[in-house]
Protein backbone atom coordinates (compact mmCIF):
# COMPACT_ATOMS: atom_id res chain seq x y z
CA UNK A 1 0.00 0.00 0.00
CA UNK A 2 2.55 2.32 1.34
CA UNK A 3 4.65 2.03 -2.27
CA UNK A 4 1.86 1.87 -4.35
CA UNK A 5 0.73 5.17 -2.89
CA UNK A 6 4.41 6.13 -3.38
CA UNK A 7 4.84 5.41 -6.90
CA UNK A 8 1.47 6.71 -7.54
CA UNK A 9 3.26 10.26 -6.11
CA UNK A 10 6.05 10.03 -7.83
CA UNK A 11 4.57 9.62 -11.20
CA UNK A 12 2.59 12.81 -10.75
CA UNK A 13 3.16 16.12 -12.55
CA UNK A 14 3.77 18.10 -9.83
CA UNK A 15 6.61 15.02 -8.65
CA UNK A 16 8.05 15.24 -12.22
CA UNK A 17 9.12 18.97 -12.62
CA UNK A 18 12.30 20.57 -12.39
CA UNK A 19 12.01 22.64 -9.68
CA UNK A 20 11.01 18.85 -7.76
CA UNK A 21 13.23 17.26 -9.29
CA UNK A 22 16.16 19.61 -7.83
CA UNK A 23 14.73 20.05 -4.52
CA UNK A 24 14.79 15.93 -3.99
CA UNK A 25 18.81 15.16 -5.95
CA UNK A 26 19.61 18.47 -3.32
CA UNK A 27 18.16 16.62 -0.39
CA UNK A 28 19.91 13.86 -1.32
CA UNK A 29 23.32 15.43 -1.43
CA UNK A 30 22.75 17.06 1.44
CA UNK A 31 21.99 13.98 3.64
CA UNK A 32 25.09 11.88 1.58
CA UNK A 33 27.34 14.56 2.48
CA UNK A 34 26.14 14.60 6.39
CA UNK A 35 28.00 11.52 6.31
CA UNK A 36 31.64 13.24 5.73
CA UNK A 37 31.01 16.12 8.20
CA UNK A 38 27.66 16.04 10.38
CA UNK A 39 26.59 19.71 10.88
CA UNK A 40 28.50 21.33 7.37
CA UNK A 41 25.10 20.16 5.29
CA UNK A 42 22.93 21.44 7.79
CA UNK A 43 24.63 24.99 7.91
CA UNK A 44 24.52 25.14 4.16
CA UNK A 45 20.75 23.99 4.80
CA UNK A 46 19.68 26.66 7.26
CA UNK A 47 21.72 29.39 5.57
CA UNK A 48 20.35 28.51 2.03
CA UNK A 49 17.15 28.69 3.24
CA UNK A 50 17.54 32.34 5.23
CA UNK A 51 19.11 33.02 1.44
CA UNK A 52 16.36 31.78 -0.79
CA UNK A 53 13.67 29.74 0.24
CA UNK A 54 12.65 29.33 -3.07
CA UNK A 55 15.58 26.98 -3.87
CA UNK A 56 15.77 24.94 -0.30
CA UNK A 57 12.00 25.09 1.34
CA UNK A 58 11.79 23.70 4.60
CA UNK A 59 8.90 21.83 5.86
CA UNK A 60 6.28 23.86 8.19
CA UNK A 61 7.73 21.79 11.27
CA UNK A 62 11.79 22.91 10.47
CA UNK A 63 10.97 26.26 10.13
CA UNK A 64 13.16 26.73 13.49
CA UNK A 65 16.03 25.12 11.39
CA UNK A 66 17.02 28.73 9.75
CA UNK A 67 17.22 30.54 12.49
CA UNK A 68 20.11 32.51 14.23
CA UNK A 69 20.81 30.94 17.27
CA UNK A 70 20.69 27.21 15.03
CA UNK A 71 22.97 28.70 12.75
CA UNK A 72 25.64 29.89 15.33
CA UNK A 73 25.65 26.62 17.39
CA UNK A 74 25.54 25.05 13.69
CA UNK A 75 28.61 27.04 12.83
CA UNK A 76 30.35 25.96 16.22
CA UNK A 77 29.19 22.77 16.02
CA UNK A 78 31.10 22.50 12.26
CA UNK A 79 34.32 24.18 12.97
CA UNK A 80 34.87 21.36 16.46
CA UNK A 81 34.60 18.83 14.65
CA UNK A 82 36.40 19.95 11.48
CA UNK A 83 39.26 19.93 14.17
CA UNK A 84 39.07 17.12 16.02
CA UNK A 85 39.17 15.50 12.89
CA UNK A 86 42.79 16.75 12.02
CA UNK A 87 43.80 15.18 15.45
CA UNK A 88 45.02 11.67 15.14
CA UNK A 89 43.53 8.94 17.47
CA UNK A 90 41.27 11.03 18.13
CA UNK A 91 39.92 11.44 14.70
CA UNK A 92 38.99 7.51 15.41
CA UNK A 93 36.81 8.39 18.48
CA UNK A 94 35.37 11.15 16.65
CA UNK A 95 34.26 8.71 13.68
CA UNK A 96 32.88 6.05 16.44
CA UNK A 97 31.01 9.06 18.02
CA UNK A 98 29.29 10.27 14.97
CA UNK A 99 28.55 6.84 13.67
CA UNK A 100 24.93 7.77 15.27
CA UNK A 101 25.56 11.68 14.83
CA UNK A 102 25.65 11.47 10.69
CA UNK A 103 23.23 9.75 9.90
CA UNK A 104 21.18 11.70 12.37
CA UNK A 105 21.83 14.84 10.65
CA UNK A 106 21.15 13.06 7.11
CA UNK A 107 17.86 11.94 8.32
CA UNK A 108 16.88 15.44 9.60
CA UNK A 109 17.80 16.65 5.99
CA UNK A 110 15.60 15.07 4.36
CA UNK A 111 12.62 15.24 6.55
CA UNK A 112 13.37 18.93 7.20
CA UNK A 113 13.44 19.57 2.90
CA UNK A 114 10.24 19.64 0.90
CA UNK A 115 10.54 17.08 -1.66
CA UNK A 116 8.83 14.13 -2.78
CA UNK A 117 9.68 11.78 -0.01
CA UNK A 118 9.43 14.14 2.47
CA UNK A 119 5.75 15.18 1.17
CA UNK A 120 4.31 11.75 1.48
CA UNK A 121 6.06 10.66 4.72
CA UNK A 122 8.86 12.21 6.88
CA UNK A 123 9.90 9.13 8.52
CA UNK A 124 10.23 7.67 5.52
CA UNK A 125 12.28 10.58 4.14
CA UNK A 126 14.33 9.87 7.20
CA UNK A 127 14.97 6.48 6.65
CA UNK A 128 16.58 7.09 3.00
CA UNK A 129 18.51 10.40 4.44
CA UNK A 130 20.04 8.46 7.52
CA UNK A 131 20.88 5.07 5.21
CA UNK A 132 22.95 7.81 3.07
CA UNK A 133 24.91 9.44 5.03
CA UNK A 134 25.65 5.80 7.12
CA UNK A 135 26.71 5.08 3.37
CA UNK A 136 29.34 7.41 2.84
CA UNK A 137 29.78 7.60 7.08
CA UNK A 138 30.92 3.80 6.43
CA UNK A 139 33.12 4.24 3.75
CA UNK A 140 34.89 7.26 5.69
CA UNK A 141 35.53 5.97 8.75
CA UNK A 142 36.82 2.30 6.77
CA UNK A 143 39.52 4.34 4.85
CA UNK A 144 40.96 6.33 8.15
CA UNK A 145 42.55 3.38 9.41
CA UNK A 146 44.05 2.24 6.44
CA UNK A 147 45.30 5.76 6.13
CA UNK A 148 46.85 5.84 10.15
CA UNK A 149 48.60 2.33 9.27
CA UNK A 150 50.21 3.37 5.53
CA UNK A 151 51.62 6.57 6.98
CA UNK A 152 51.71 6.48 10.77
CA UNK A 153 49.07 8.83 11.16
CA UNK A 154 50.89 11.44 9.30
CA UNK A 155 48.27 11.66 6.50
CA UNK A 156 45.05 11.54 8.86
CA UNK A 157 45.46 15.52 8.86
CA UNK A 158 45.73 15.84 4.85
CA UNK A 159 43.27 13.32 4.18
CA UNK A 160 40.85 15.38 6.49
CA UNK A 161 41.35 18.96 4.89
CA UNK A 162 40.57 16.94 1.52
CA UNK A 163 37.38 15.59 3.14
CA UNK A 164 36.70 19.65 4.15
CA UNK A 165 37.32 20.50 0.85
CA UNK A 166 34.88 18.46 -0.99
CA UNK A 167 32.13 18.57 1.41
CA UNK A 168 32.09 22.91 1.46
CA UNK A 169 32.30 22.42 -2.46
CA UNK A 170 29.24 20.00 -2.56
CA UNK A 171 27.06 21.72 -0.37
CA UNK A 172 27.83 24.76 -2.45
CA UNK A 173 27.32 22.77 -5.51
CA UNK A 174 24.25 21.07 -4.35
CA UNK A 175 22.44 24.30 -3.22
CA UNK A 176 23.68 26.56 -6.69
CA UNK A 177 24.12 23.29 -9.05
CA UNK A 178 22.44 19.78 -7.57
CA UNK A 179 22.89 18.44 -10.87
CA UNK A 180 26.76 19.18 -10.97
CA UNK A 181 26.27 18.21 -6.90
CA UNK A 182 24.79 14.62 -7.43
CA UNK A 183 27.97 14.22 -10.21
CA UNK A 184 30.64 14.83 -7.99
CA UNK A 185 28.88 12.80 -4.82
CA UNK A 186 28.99 9.60 -7.03
CA UNK A 187 31.94 10.16 -8.60
CA UNK A 188 33.67 10.62 -5.11
CA UNK A 189 32.20 8.38 -3.71
CA UNK A 190 33.36 5.66 -6.04
CA UNK A 191 36.68 7.04 -5.64
CA UNK A 192 36.84 6.64 -1.91
CA UNK A 193 35.76 2.86 -2.55
CA UNK A 194 38.59 2.20 -5.12
CA UNK A 195 41.11 3.75 -2.58
CA UNK A 196 39.60 1.93 -0.05
CA UNK A 197 39.89 -1.08 -1.47
CA UNK A 198 43.44 -0.62 -2.72
CA UNK A 199 44.86 0.48 0.47
CA UNK A 200 43.41 -2.94 1.82
CA UNK A 201 45.38 -5.07 -0.48
CA UNK A 202 48.50 -3.24 0.13
CA UNK A 203 48.00 -4.08 3.72
CA UNK A 204 47.08 -7.28 3.39
CA UNK A 205 50.21 -7.79 0.57
CA UNK A 206 52.95 -6.18 3.30
CA UNK A 207 51.84 -8.47 6.09
CA UNK A 208 52.10 -11.62 3.73
CA UNK A 209 55.30 -10.61 2.63
CA UNK A 210 56.73 -9.74 6.09
CA UNK A 211 59.77 -10.25 8.02
CA UNK A 212 59.66 -13.57 10.08
CA UNK A 213 62.61 -14.03 12.65
CA UNK A 214 65.26 -16.22 10.83
CA UNK A 215 64.50 -14.47 7.82
CA UNK A 216 65.54 -11.38 5.62
CA UNK A 217 64.06 -9.22 2.91
CA UNK A 218 64.28 -10.53 -0.44
CA UNK A 219 64.78 -8.57 -3.35
CA UNK A 220 60.64 -8.05 -4.00
CA UNK A 221 59.89 -7.71 -0.75
CA UNK A 222 59.49 -11.24 -0.18
CA UNK A 223 61.44 -13.36 2.68
CA UNK A 224 64.32 -15.19 2.23
CA UNK A 225 66.43 -17.96 3.96
CA UNK A 226 69.24 -16.52 6.01
CA UNK A 227 72.57 -18.55 5.05
CA UNK A 228 74.08 -20.53 7.83
CA UNK A 229 77.86 -20.21 8.37
CA UNK A 230 79.88 -23.22 6.62
CA UNK A 231 83.13 -23.83 8.00
CA UNK A 232 85.80 -24.45 5.36
CA UNK A 233 85.28 -28.14 5.14
CA UNK A 234 82.11 -27.42 3.87
CA UNK A 235 80.16 -28.10 7.54
CA UNK A 236 77.68 -26.34 8.85
CA UNK A 237 78.94 -24.12 11.97
CA UNK A 238 77.11 -24.93 15.41
CA UNK A 239 77.33 -22.56 17.94
CA UNK A 240 78.46 -23.46 21.48
CA UNK A 241 78.15 -20.85 24.74
CA UNK A 242 81.02 -20.76 27.16
CA UNK A 243 79.84 -20.06 30.80
CA UNK A 244 81.17 -16.93 32.56
CA UNK A 245 82.50 -16.70 35.62
CA UNK A 246 79.42 -16.05 38.31
CA UNK A 247 76.50 -17.47 35.86
CA UNK A 248 73.88 -18.83 37.22
CA UNK A 249 71.92 -19.42 34.27
CA UNK A 250 72.56 -20.32 29.83
CA UNK A 251 70.89 -17.12 29.58
CA UNK A 252 74.03 -15.47 31.28
CA UNK A 253 76.59 -16.82 29.61
CA UNK A 254 78.64 -15.42 26.91
CA UNK A 255 78.03 -15.27 23.01
CA UNK A 256 78.20 -17.91 21.17
CA UNK A 257 81.46 -19.39 19.43
CA UNK A 258 80.79 -21.30 16.01
CA UNK A 259 82.28 -24.60 15.75
CA UNK A 260 82.59 -27.00 12.96
CA UNK A 261 79.71 -29.68 13.49
CA UNK A 262 82.31 -32.57 12.79
CA UNK A 263 83.40 -35.65 14.89
CA UNK A 264 87.04 -35.16 15.88
CA UNK A 265 89.03 -37.18 14.78
CA UNK A 266 90.25 -40.39 16.73
CA UNK A 267 93.80 -41.57 16.06
CA UNK A 268 93.17 -45.92 15.77
CA UNK A 269 96.38 -46.20 17.85
CA UNK A 270 97.98 -43.61 20.75
CA UNK A 271 101.03 -41.95 20.13
CA UNK A 272 104.14 -43.26 21.11
CA UNK A 273 105.55 -41.79 24.68
CA UNK A 274 108.44 -38.65 24.99
CA UNK A 275 110.75 -41.54 25.46
CA UNK A 276 109.43 -43.90 23.02
CA UNK A 277 109.15 -47.70 23.12
CA UNK A 278 110.95 -49.78 25.27
CA UNK A 279 113.91 -51.31 22.73
CA UNK A 280 113.78 -48.49 20.43
CA UNK A 281 116.95 -47.87 18.61
CA UNK A 282 118.15 -43.82 19.65
CA UNK A 283 117.24 -41.38 17.98
CA UNK A 284 119.12 -37.91 16.81
CA UNK A 285 117.80 -34.32 17.57
CA UNK A 286 115.37 -34.00 15.00
CA UNK A 287 114.73 -37.27 13.79
CA UNK A 288 111.73 -38.90 13.87
CA UNK A 289 110.61 -42.74 14.44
Amino acid sequence: MIVASLLAHLTTPEALSAQAILALLTALGLSSTAGFRAYLPLLALAIGSNIDSSVLPLQPSFQTLKSPPLIIILAILTLLEIAVDKVPVIDHFSDLIHTVIRPFSGAIIMAATQNSLSDISPWLAAGVGAVLALAFHTVKASSRPVVSATTAGIGNPIVSTIEDILAVVMSVLLIAAPIIGIILLVVLALLLVRLMIGLVRKIRGRRAAGVVPGTAQGPRGGSARVPQPVYASGSPLTPTYQPQAGASSPGEWSSPILQPNVTPHVPTQPYPPAGGYAGDPPTMPGQMH
